[in-house]
């Protein structure tokens, strides 16, 4: 019987897979047809210069397992033997790619040397929770010996690898705390992309590790910044946010470094900085995409170094313990090959968490609704709800400004509404709404753990509910509304319990 719990192979392609020069199968492919295991996936790695021959070893894999999926995965490595930049890659992938209750498996055979003393580094560490094989050559191999064995990375043969972050480390904060954390930052929603986001931060508020937010305008990014200050352990600490858009470059560089007397005009006296005010704390650089190359070289400084230096003091730095998170709605990698963007910065902000937009998780927008209806009804001495055709048009609508569009909507309808009930003519979206020549309603998002049949019974709820009172609750008109007997329409109502 097939395990239920998913086995995933990570490796590298290297210059003998699929073939070796010989002619006989490379490293992944025996894995594949010698290793126990029932592979849920295989994950290839490979640099540019290889992705012809990853294609064709994904390609034989689907053809001689078809219940394995082959995910070729591109990284942005052009030195295969240069050890910061595979941990670099593989620390960005596997935090993307990473499943819950997934037992993961580590090729240690295909690809350069460096790549394999890196897998050895992130399993050693933690990082990567993950049972490594390594093919051995069959000039080592003793009569009967298998082709592959397990190599323990935690054996005490080895040192002991210290991880920048430990992947499985659990955090040290009780679930309560952390859920009030969440709905104290209103981080308000259930669809699987935004639940992963949210553990990610939690796992990484655990450690000082550099984190960038990235995600489109109004996904929630200074949102997710407090849950993190509020979840670590500079949860009592100072918490200053820095919109670097809003500040211009001359001025920049004193808010976060501060200044010393007389170093421009107006400066009339010492000045700290934001970096120094938030010390043993945490900033906040809100649009670091924006910062001049000049100043992303002082925020590289100090990122790997903990100092800062003064405008105006020369050859004094101070040593600051602060903990960075930076947030961006670009991308920084396409500004990184425009020039605008330090690669060497980017890569320092070495833990990257996405916030999916509004339009990816439609199924959180009645739960960010019922949030927003009790914050404004309450700021606003009011006491709206919203009609179901509302909400259907909300889920339909083309949220370009995410989550703090919709907040700014529900507020401004709580307050102009002059119904209790507010109707989708209250809403003043631009939009066609039910009663004139509306479009279909969207379908909901689909995840995983998604149910039909409980969705579809929850239309079916909501027409017999409209029937209900559109009828004046008379059950025979109300039958005749959807083309049903009166018997099947109040055994609905009582199924339903609508009566």
């Amino acid at each position: 019987m097939k395990n239920q719990v998913n086995h995933i192979l990570l490796t590298f392609n290297g210059f003998q897979d699929p073939y070796n020069k010989n002619g006989k199968i490379g490293p992944i492919l025996s894995i594949l047809e010698n290793w126990d295991s029932n592979w849920q996936k295989i994950i290839i790695f490979y640099t540019p210069d290889m992705k012809a021959k990853a294609d064709e070893t994904c390609a034989l894999i689907r053809e001689k397992s078809p219940e394995t999926i082959a995910q070729p995965v591109q990284l942005s490595l052009e030195d295969p033997t240069d050890y910061e930049s595979i941990l670099r890659e593989l620390r960005q992938h596997y935090v993307k790619l990473r499943e819950d209750a997934a037992q993961y498996y580590i090729a240690a055979a295909s690809g350069s040397s460096q790549m394999h003393a890196c897998w050895l580094m992130l399993t050693a560490s933690g990082e990567i929770n993950a049972r490594i094989l390594h093919i051995k050559e069959e000039r080592f191999r003793k009569q009967g010996e298998s082709l592959i064995r397990e190599i323990n990375p935690r054996t005490s043969e080895l040192p002991k690898v210290r991880s920048l972050v430990t992947m499985e480390a659990l955090p040290e904060i009780s679930a309560k705390d952390i859920e009030n954390a969440r709905k104290e930052s209103g981080l308000i929603g259930s669809h699987p992309e935004f639940l992963k986001a949210v553990d990610l931060a939690v796992r990484a508020a655990q450690t000082d590790i550099p984190i960038l937010l990235s995600g489109k305008t109004g996904t929630g990014k200074e949102l997710f910044a407090e849950f993190i200050q509020k979840v670590s352990k500079r949860r009592d600490k100072q918490f200053i946010i820095v919109n670097c858009a809003a500040i211009s470059e001359s001025l920049i560089e004193s808010e976060l470094f501060g200044h010393k007397k007389g170093a421009f005009t107006g400066a009339d006296k010492d000045k700290k900085g934001k970096l120094e005010i938030a010390d043993s704390g945490t900033v906040f650089l809100d649009e670091i995409g924006e910062i001049s190359p000049n100043i992303q070289a002082k925020m590289l400084r100090f990122i790997q170094e903990g100092e800062i230096q003064k405008v105006g003091e020369e050859g004094n730095s101070k040593k600051v313990d602060v903990r960075i998170i930076a947030a961006t709605n670009k991308n920084l990698k396409q500004a990184v090959s425009q020039g605008s963007f330090r690669e060497d910065l980017l890569y320092r902000l070495t833990f990257p968490i996405f916030l999916p937009s509004l339009n990816d998780r439609r199924s959180d927008i009645p739960l960010l609704v019922d949030y927003f209806l009790e914050k404004f009804n309450k700021d606003h001495n009011k006491n709206k709800s919203f009609a179901q055709d509302t909400l259907i048009v909300l889920q339909d609508f083309k949220w370009k400004g995410n989550v703090r569009e919709l907040s700014g909507i529900v507020e401004r309808t709580v307050i102009s509404s002059r119904s209790q009930i507010i109707q989708p003519h209250d809403l003043n979206l631009g939009l066609s709404v039910p009663g004139t020549s509306s479009p279909s309603p969207a379908l909901p998002d689909i995840y995983e753990g998604f149910k039909l049949e409980d969705y579809i019974k929850d239309i079916r709820r909501q027409f017999y509910e409209k029937a209900y009172e559109k009828s004046s609750r008379n059950k025979s008109a109300g039958a005749r509304l959807l083309g049903v007997t009166s018997q099947c329409f109040g055994k609905q109502l009582k199924e339903y319990k609508i009566i």
